[in-house]
């Protein structure tokens, strides 16, 4: 069994250390539900669906480079305001995403679109993780590869300088 030199083992104790560092910083920017946007998901659902949804159209709307004020003026608020309250109807919270449906919306609709829209924000949150699983990865193994090489490189110039062994 080879023994490693001392530099082998202070890299060893480095890249453990940098693991264990990057590993928590993961585990706190780890990507949830609710950093997934709601326009994302509602671009993912059929537009069918969609038009259940009290706000689709407005929060699509700058996703495509479009407004979302239906009127321009002071009376925007007050009217978006009033013609929630007038066509709100039943409220269904998935993973922290509040969905607004329209007032007259058939039990069998907001299911169906409900069922979409967890699908579509699973879907989305299961590539945001696997990404964000390759940057971890990768934000690991690119230093560690450099910190070998440096010190291999290092003991290589040294080695230069070492008397010639007859």
């Amino acid at each position: 069994m080879t023994r490693l030199n001392g530099w082998q083992r202070l890299w060893t104790v480095v890249v453990v250390i940098w693991l264990l560092l990057v590993l928590a910083f993961g585990y706190l920017l780890w990507p949830t539900a609710m950093s997934v946007p709601k326009s994302d998901v509602y671009v993912s659902i059929p537009p069918a669906s969609g038009r259940g949804l009290i706000d689709y159209y407005d929060i699509l709307a700058p996703k495509q480079g479009g407004q979302s004020e239906p009127l321009v003026g002071a009376d925007v608020t007050d009217w978006f305001a009033k013609y929630a309250t007038e066509n709100q109807g039943p409220t269904v919270h998935i993973d922290g995403h509040i969905l607004q449906f329209r007032k007259g919306v058939s039990e069998n609709t907001m299911s169906q679109l409900s069922g979409d829209y967890y699908g579509a924000l699973h879907r989305i949150l299961t590539v945001k993780r696997s990404k964000f699983v390759g940057a971890v990865f990768v934000s690991w193994i690119l230093p560690v590869i450099v910190l070998y090489l440096l010190g291999w490189a290092i003991a290589w110039v040294r080695s230069g300088f070492a008397p010639v062994r007859a």
